[in-house]
């Protein structure tokens, strides 16, 4: 059975928006959420959750040196 790319690409436009949503409306900060996807990764088995877990590990990598890049631009 094939996987229909149209499918695949809304999912994780779901996902990136779903953690958009606990960064900015401040639920949780992003190395929490980071934790908490970490500890996923490691109990679970099946390797396409795996590598769906680490793309958005390297989106909330990328979020906080954003972040990080734009607070220092702010303060200087």
């Amino acid at each position: 059975m094939k996987i229909d790319i149209t499918l695949f690409n809304e999912a994780q436009k779901q996902r990136r928006q779903t953690l958009y949503k606990l960064i900015f409306d401040k639920r949780l900060t992003i190395s929490s959420i980071k934790k908490q996807l970490i500890a996923f990764l490691e109990t679970t088995k099946e390797s396409g959750i795996k590598r769906k877990i680490k793309n958005d590990l390297e989106f909330l990598n990328h979020q906080f040196e954003f972040r990080k890049r734009s607070y220092v631009k702010k303060r200087v």
